[in-house]
Protein backbone atom coordinates (compact mmCIF):
# COMPACT_ATOMS: atom_id res chain seq x y z
CA UNK A 1 0.00 0.00 0.00
CA UNK A 2 1.03 3.38 -1.01
CA UNK A 3 1.77 6.54 0.88
CA UNK A 4 -1.29 8.00 -0.97
CA UNK A 5 -3.57 5.29 -0.66
CA UNK A 6 -2.98 5.56 3.25
CA UNK A 7 -3.58 9.39 3.58
CA UNK A 8 -6.66 8.62 1.59
CA UNK A 9 -8.72 5.83 3.47
CA UNK A 10 -7.07 7.78 6.77
CA UNK A 11 -9.04 11.28 5.55
CA UNK A 12 -11.96 9.56 4.88
CA UNK A 13 -12.25 7.65 8.30
CA UNK A 14 -11.57 11.02 9.82
CA UNK A 15 -14.66 12.72 7.41
CA UNK A 16 -17.16 9.79 8.44
CA UNK A 17 -16.29 9.86 11.98
CA UNK A 18 -16.91 13.62 12.22
CA UNK A 19 -20.00 13.52 10.22
CA UNK A 20 -21.36 10.68 13.08
CA UNK A 21 -20.01 12.39 16.06
CA UNK A 22 -18.70 16.18 15.84
CA UNK A 23 -21.01 17.62 13.51
CA UNK A 24 -22.23 20.03 16.14
CA UNK A 25 -18.65 22.40 15.97
CA UNK A 26 -20.23 22.60 12.32
CA UNK A 27 -22.76 25.42 13.85
CA UNK A 28 -26.49 26.29 12.63
CA UNK A 29 -26.70 25.83 8.79
CA UNK A 30 -29.50 27.76 7.21
CA UNK A 31 -31.33 25.13 5.13
CA UNK A 32 -33.84 27.64 3.71
CA UNK A 33 -34.87 31.11 4.37
CA UNK A 34 -37.57 33.62 3.34
CA UNK A 35 -36.40 37.23 3.17
CA UNK A 36 -38.61 38.31 0.63
CA UNK A 37 -35.88 40.95 -0.68
CA UNK A 38 -35.39 39.12 -3.73
CA UNK A 39 -39.17 39.02 -4.89
CA UNK A 40 -40.99 42.45 -6.64
CA UNK A 41 -43.76 44.34 -5.02
CA UNK A 42 -46.64 42.51 -6.47
CA UNK A 43 -49.23 40.21 -5.92
CA UNK A 44 -47.66 36.94 -4.93
CA UNK A 45 -49.23 34.06 -3.68
CA UNK A 46 -46.42 31.11 -4.30
CA UNK A 47 -43.18 33.88 -2.78
CA UNK A 48 -39.74 31.74 -3.83
CA UNK A 49 -37.17 31.60 -0.86
CA UNK A 50 -34.31 34.07 -1.06
CA UNK A 51 -31.71 30.72 -0.14
CA UNK A 52 -32.43 27.11 -0.26
CA UNK A 53 -35.03 25.48 -1.70
CA UNK A 54 -39.05 25.16 -0.62
CA UNK A 55 -42.38 26.54 -1.84
CA UNK A 56 -45.15 28.96 0.39
CA UNK A 57 -48.60 29.42 0.18
CA UNK A 58 -51.52 31.47 1.75
CA UNK A 59 -54.29 29.07 3.79
CA UNK A 60 -57.91 30.14 3.84
CA UNK A 61 -58.32 33.09 2.10
CA UNK A 62 -60.14 31.77 -0.57
CA UNK A 63 -63.45 31.43 0.79
CA UNK A 64 -66.87 32.76 1.43
CA UNK A 65 -67.15 33.05 4.49
CA UNK A 66 -68.04 36.47 5.29
CA UNK A 67 -70.89 36.37 2.45
CA UNK A 68 -68.50 37.40 0.01
CA UNK A 69 -66.00 35.48 -2.57
CA UNK A 70 -62.78 35.96 -1.51
CA UNK A 71 -59.57 35.14 -3.49
CA UNK A 72 -56.33 34.35 -2.69
CA UNK A 73 -54.44 37.69 -3.11
CA UNK A 74 -51.18 37.81 -0.39
CA UNK A 75 -48.52 40.33 -1.66
CA UNK A 76 -45.05 41.46 -1.46
CA UNK A 77 -45.47 44.50 0.56
CA UNK A 78 -42.71 47.11 0.48
CA UNK A 79 -43.16 49.04 3.66
CA UNK A 80 -42.47 47.53 6.85
CA UNK A 81 -43.84 49.82 9.59
CA UNK A 82 -43.97 50.28 13.18
CA UNK A 83 -41.07 48.55 15.39
CA UNK A 84 -39.66 46.69 12.02
CA UNK A 85 -38.18 43.13 11.65
CA UNK A 86 -34.88 41.81 12.07
CA UNK A 87 -34.41 41.49 7.88
CA UNK A 88 -31.24 43.37 7.79
CA UNK A 89 -31.68 43.98 4.16
CA UNK A 90 -33.38 47.03 4.80
CA UNK A 91 -31.42 49.61 2.40
CA UNK A 92 -30.39 51.47 5.81
CA UNK A 93 -34.03 52.36 6.87
CA UNK A 94 -36.42 50.08 8.46
CA UNK A 95 -39.34 51.13 6.63
CA UNK A 96 -38.49 49.36 3.13
CA UNK A 97 -37.57 45.94 4.02
CA UNK A 98 -40.17 43.61 2.38
CA UNK A 99 -42.24 41.88 3.93
CA UNK A 100 -45.01 39.06 2.58
CA UNK A 101 -48.71 40.00 3.40
CA UNK A 102 -51.33 37.73 3.45
CA UNK A 103 -54.94 38.63 2.74
CA UNK A 104 -57.41 37.56 0.30
CA UNK A 105 -59.44 40.18 -2.03
CA UNK A 106 -62.68 39.95 -3.95
CA UNK A 107 -62.61 38.60 -7.74
CA UNK A 108 -63.04 41.16 -10.26
CA UNK A 109 -65.83 42.77 -10.92
CA UNK A 110 -67.34 41.67 -7.51
CA UNK A 111 -67.93 43.15 -3.48
CA UNK A 112 -64.33 43.84 -1.21
CA UNK A 113 -63.36 40.72 0.64
CA UNK A 114 -60.46 40.25 2.89
CA UNK A 115 -60.47 36.37 3.66
CA UNK A 116 -59.59 36.52 7.16
CA UNK A 117 -62.93 35.07 9.11
CA UNK A 118 -64.60 35.04 12.54
CA UNK A 119 -66.31 31.89 11.19
CA UNK A 120 -63.21 30.05 9.93
CA UNK A 121 -61.61 26.89 11.82
CA UNK A 122 -59.18 27.47 14.38
CA UNK A 123 -55.65 26.27 12.65
CA UNK A 124 -57.07 26.91 9.43
CA UNK A 125 -55.78 30.83 8.11
CA UNK A 126 -52.18 31.53 7.84
CA UNK A 127 -49.71 30.67 5.64
CA UNK A 128 -47.84 27.25 5.21
CA UNK A 129 -43.77 26.80 4.07
CA UNK A 130 -42.36 23.99 2.71
CA UNK A 131 -39.17 22.94 3.23
CA UNK A 132 -37.48 19.37 2.35
CA UNK A 133 -35.00 19.46 5.18
CA UNK A 134 -32.84 15.93 3.26
CA UNK A 135 -29.15 15.83 4.35
CA UNK A 136 -29.68 17.67 7.53
CA UNK A 137 -30.74 17.47 11.31
CA UNK A 138 -31.74 18.96 14.42
CA UNK A 139 -34.34 21.53 12.94
CA UNK A 140 -35.28 24.98 14.23
CA UNK A 141 -37.75 27.58 12.85
CA UNK A 142 -37.73 31.46 12.99
CA UNK A 143 -39.34 34.06 11.73
CA UNK A 144 -41.20 37.30 12.44
CA UNK A 145 -45.00 38.08 12.52
CA UNK A 146 -46.94 41.51 11.88
CA UNK A 147 -50.32 41.45 13.01
CA UNK A 148 -52.43 44.32 12.31
CA UNK A 149 -54.73 45.80 15.24
CA UNK A 150 -57.49 43.88 13.25
CA UNK A 151 -56.01 40.72 12.68
CA UNK A 152 -56.10 37.66 14.73
CA UNK A 153 -54.01 38.28 17.74
CA UNK A 154 -53.38 34.88 18.59
CA UNK A 155 -51.37 32.16 16.58
CA UNK A 156 -50.08 29.07 16.74
CA UNK A 157 -46.94 27.11 14.53
CA UNK A 158 -47.38 23.72 13.87
CA UNK A 159 -44.92 21.28 11.51
CA UNK A 160 -45.93 18.08 9.16
CA UNK A 161 -43.65 15.31 8.45
CA UNK A 162 -45.76 13.62 6.28
CA UNK A 163 -47.79 16.75 4.15
CA UNK A 164 -50.82 16.08 5.45
CA UNK A 165 -51.18 15.97 8.82
CA UNK A 166 -49.94 18.84 11.71
CA UNK A 167 -48.86 19.14 15.36
CA UNK A 168 -48.56 21.84 16.98
CA UNK A 169 -45.23 23.16 18.77
CA UNK A 170 -43.57 25.96 20.65
CA UNK A 171 -45.57 28.59 22.71
CA UNK A 172 -48.81 30.33 21.54
CA UNK A 173 -48.60 33.30 19.95
CA UNK A 174 -49.99 36.66 21.14
CA UNK A 175 -50.14 39.84 19.78
CA UNK A 176 -50.06 41.45 23.17
CA UNK A 177 -48.87 45.18 22.59
CA UNK A 178 -52.01 46.42 20.58
CA UNK A 179 -51.81 48.22 17.24
CA UNK A 180 -50.03 47.30 14.24
CA UNK A 181 -46.91 46.11 14.68
CA UNK A 182 -44.09 43.44 14.44
CA UNK A 183 -43.42 40.67 16.73
CA UNK A 184 -39.99 39.23 16.15
CA UNK A 185 -37.93 35.83 16.36
CA UNK A 186 -40.46 33.76 17.38
CA UNK A 187 -38.42 30.43 17.69
CA UNK A 188 -39.24 26.86 18.29
CA UNK A 189 -36.78 24.24 18.25
CA UNK A 190 -37.67 20.96 16.31
CA UNK A 191 -34.38 19.24 17.44
CA UNK A 192 -36.35 16.69 19.26
CA UNK A 193 -38.49 15.33 16.11
CA UNK A 194 -36.61 12.69 14.74
CA UNK A 195 -39.23 12.86 11.75
CA UNK A 196 -38.08 16.60 10.90
CA UNK A 197 -34.81 15.09 10.07
CA UNK A 198 -33.65 14.07 6.41
CA UNK A 199 -37.51 14.07 5.62
CA UNK A 200 -38.52 15.39 1.63
CA UNK A 201 -42.27 16.26 3.44
CA UNK A 202 -40.88 18.26 5.91
CA UNK A 203 -42.59 21.96 6.50
CA UNK A 204 -44.20 24.70 8.62
CA UNK A 205 -47.23 26.78 9.17
CA UNK A 206 -48.58 29.38 11.32
CA UNK A 207 -52.05 29.51 11.73
CA UNK A 208 -54.78 31.49 13.91
CA UNK A 209 -55.77 30.23 17.29
CA UNK A 210 -59.06 30.62 19.11
CA UNK A 211 -58.30 33.30 22.21
CA UNK A 212 -57.65 30.72 25.25
CA UNK A 213 -60.21 29.19 27.00
CA UNK A 214 -62.55 30.34 24.11
CA UNK A 215 -63.96 29.46 20.83
CA UNK A 216 -63.69 32.90 19.23
CA UNK A 217 -60.64 34.75 17.48
CA UNK A 218 -59.65 38.11 19.26
CA UNK A 219 -57.91 41.18 17.22
CA UNK A 220 -54.90 42.65 18.24
CA UNK A 221 -56.38 45.28 19.23
CA UNK A 222 -58.50 44.09 22.25
CA UNK A 223 -61.51 43.71 20.04
CA UNK A 224 -63.49 41.31 17.62
CA UNK A 225 -62.05 40.81 14.43
CA UNK A 226 -64.40 42.61 11.87
CA UNK A 227 -64.16 40.14 8.65
CA UNK A 228 -63.60 43.32 6.32
CA UNK A 229 -59.73 44.51 7.88
CA UNK A 230 -56.96 42.91 9.25
CA UNK A 231 -54.31 40.99 8.26
CA UNK A 232 -50.79 39.41 8.58
CA UNK A 233 -47.12 39.83 6.93
CA UNK A 234 -44.45 37.34 7.74
CA UNK A 235 -40.64 37.93 7.58
CA UNK A 236 -37.29 35.95 7.78
CA UNK A 237 -39.18 32.58 8.02
CA UNK A 238 -36.03 30.62 8.50
CA UNK A 239 -35.31 27.07 8.58
CA UNK A 240 -31.90 26.20 9.57
CA UNK A 241 -30.29 22.94 10.92
CA UNK A 242 -27.78 22.20 13.79
CA UNK A 243 -25.83 19.78 11.26
CA UNK A 244 -25.96 17.97 8.00
CA UNK A 245 -26.83 14.34 8.63
CA UNK A 246 -24.05 12.07 8.48
CA UNK A 247 -24.84 11.11 4.95
CA UNK A 248 -24.85 14.11 3.76
CA UNK A 249 -21.64 14.96 5.50
CA UNK A 250 -19.52 12.20 4.53
CA UNK A 251 -20.71 12.93 0.87
CA UNK A 252 -19.19 15.93 1.54
CA UNK A 253 -16.00 15.53 2.83
CA UNK A 254 -15.22 12.34 0.46
CA UNK A 255 -15.73 15.16 -2.56
CA UNK A 256 -13.15 17.64 -0.98
CA UNK A 257 -11.08 14.20 -0.40
CA UNK A 258 -11.23 12.76 -3.83
CA UNK A 259 -10.57 16.64 -5.34
CA UNK A 260 -7.13 16.53 -3.51
CA UNK A 261 -6.28 13.16 -4.70
CA UNK A 262 -7.21 13.85 -7.74
CA UNK A 263 -4.75 17.00 -7.75
CA UNK A 264 -1.46 14.72 -6.37
CA UNK A 265 -2.38 12.35 -8.86
CA UNK A 266 -1.51 15.19 -11.91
Amino acid sequence: MNLQTVVVRCALAAVVCAAAGGGAAMGNIVVTQWNFQNLAVATNNAPAPSTGVGSALPLGMANTLNGVTSVNGADIFGGNSANGSTDPLQGGTPTIARGWRVRGVGVAGGPSANGWSTLAPEFSQGAQFNVPTTGFAGITVSYDLYVTDRGPAHWQLQYTLDGSSWTSAGPVGFANLLGDRWYNSNLVSLSGVSGADNNPNFGIRVVTLFAPGTSTYLAADGGAPTNTSGNWRFDMVTVTAAIPTPGAAAMLGLGGVLAMRRRRVK
